[in-house]
C-alpha cells in the first residue's frame, strides 16, 4: 500500500528530526 510506505518515511523523518535536535543547536533546520 502505497500510503502505507508513505506513513513510515513520515514517521522515520520524524524521528531523525527528534535526534538531530537532541545532537545540535539547530532545530529549527527541520521546520523549514
Amino acid at each position: 500500500n502505497e500510503s502505507a510506505a508513505i506513513l513510515k518515511i513520515k514517521e522515520s523523518m520524524q524521528e531523525e528530526a527528534k535526534r538531530f535536535e537532541k545532537d545540535s543547536d539547530q532545530p529549527d533546520y527541520f521546520m523549514q
